[in-house]
């Protein structure tokens, strides 16, 4: 019985190709806890925020310099066979990122001082700052490609490139870890991401044709097609980071930059499990969800997909919390420890995140501009307010981190699952 149920969800298309991506994402996952043990070590709490801090400003730049374009590059390159239109697409791309890169280099390169002040609250990193903005080009080309590659469903070549782009940006942060400390690990955090283009371009290189820059072009009916998911993924990306930022801001100010350390490994420990989830979801559901064009084909999809899916999220989720203190002291030292009493909200925000992933992922699919927009600042802007109530009214701590985290995701699924069943036109109950 359990040889037929496992049989019949191995041939699930999403599990397919999550087995497939299942290396990469081990990598990954390898890759992360290494570094993350790593700084722990050499910088403890406080450089982890400090790193956090960097990653979330660096996240918003560099999508802003590949004019946040990838969901929307894998959605028209997967739903096109034809070559020419292909190319167009790619060369269109491709001119809108170079003129975008060049606006955002001259933008932290000019303001790096207040962009230092801004993210560690002092101008001593403005350096960290200038590299990021001399080398962000390369990012975003970088992205791009991976995105063509993706909408291609070159699900074997996304593999290959992505397990090489993790060890190198390994290396690269260990190294300049190692020689320069806190610095070098502010560095390698903007610098990597960059770098890694040359790996990308090396794994494509015989396929010129298709990935090649021929013509500056920007067409203003793609454009415009385009610009729609540019606004979705900016969005995206300022609420995220910019939330992140806030609550680490107001952990440190209000607790200690130690604790806003703690709760940004929390995080870490969370995104790295997830990753298995949010790979397969990002690498097959955004392209599969984009090719149906039936309303109730999408919500099948939607349905099928997710218990596959849902059920191992579970299973991690629970793990995780059953090794915590393991994982605690794996990953980090003793002095992380009380980082213990956060897990259980954590992890059932965790299973509830991705579970609301499974339906807000059809708004990128179809382009749903505004109730995207509207429902990503109202995320935001929940989390940021629970979180304030959570930590300083009803006085918990860093314990209100998680559970505003968990109660926010509660409120975002409930609004996701109706705001897309109603969207589709699906009358019928969902679960039946």
């Amino acid at each position: 019985m359990l040889f037929r149920a496992f049989k019949r969800i191995k041939n699930i298309p999403i599990i397919k190709v999550s087995s497939l991506t299942a290396v990469a994402t081990v990598v990954r996952v390898a890759t992360n806890l290494i570094l993350s043990k790593v700084l722990a070590i050499t910088v403890g709490a406080t450089g982890i925020a400090l790193v956090g801090q960097i990653i979330n400003g660096s996240n918003i730049f560099m999508n802003i310099a590949s004019g946040g374009l990838s969901q929307g590059i894998t959605k028209y390159i997967a739903e096109t066979d034809d070559f020419k239109e292909r190319k167009k697409i790619i060369n269109t791309v491709y001119t809108f990122v170079l003129f975008a890169s060049i606006f955002v280099a001259a933008v932290l390169i000019i303001f790096a001082p207040f962009w230092s002040n801004y993210f560690f609250h002092t101008n001593e990193y403005w350096d960290v700052i200038i590299y990021m903005g001399v080398f962000i080009v390369f990012f975003a080309y970088n992205s791009v490609i991976l995105a063509i590659i993706n909408g291609l469903k070159q699900f074997k070549l996304f593999v290959i490139v992505n397990i090489a782009n993790n060890i190198v940006g390994l290396l690269i942060t260990v190294i300049l870890l190692y020689f320069f400390n806190l610095r070098g690990a502010l560095i390698a955090t903007v610098l990597y991401q960059s770098v890694v283009f040359f790996v990308t371009i090396f794994f494509i290189r015989n396929q010129k044709k298709i990935f090649s820059f021929s013509q500056l072009i920007l067409p203003s009916e793609l454009i415009k097609k385009l610009l729609g998911f540019s606004l979705m993924m900016f969005i995206s990306i300022i609420c995220i980071s910019v939330s992140q930022i806030y609550i680490r801001t107001f952990i440190a100010s209000h607790i200690s930059f130690k604790d806003a350390g703690i709760w940004e490994a929390l995080n870490r420990i969370s995104a790295g499990y997830l990753l298995f989830a949010s790979a397969s979801i990002v690498t097959y559901y955004l392209p599969r969800l984009s090719e149906l064009q039936n309303p109730k084909d999408v919500w099948n999809e939607i349905l099928h997909s997710s218990k596959a899916i849902l059920p191992l999220v579970a299973m991690a989720s629970l793990l995780v919390f059953l090794f915590r203190k393991i994982i605690i002291l794996v990953l980090f030292d003793k002095s992380f420890m009380y980082m213990e009493d956060l897990f259980m909200w954590q992890m059932i925000g965790d299973f509830l995140k991705i579970t609301a992933w499974m339906f807000a992922y059809t708004m990128w699919a179809k382009r749903w501009v505004t109730i995207f927009v509207i429902s990503e600042i109202s995320l935001a802007l929940v989390y940021c307010l629970l979180s304030v109530v959570c930590i300083d009214n009803f006085k918990l701590g860093l314990y209100g981190a998680p559970v505003a985290y968990c109660v926010t995701y509660v409120l975002y699924l409930l609004g996701i699952f109706f705001m897309v069943k109603q969207k589709l036109g699906i009358s019928f109950k969902p679960f039946r």
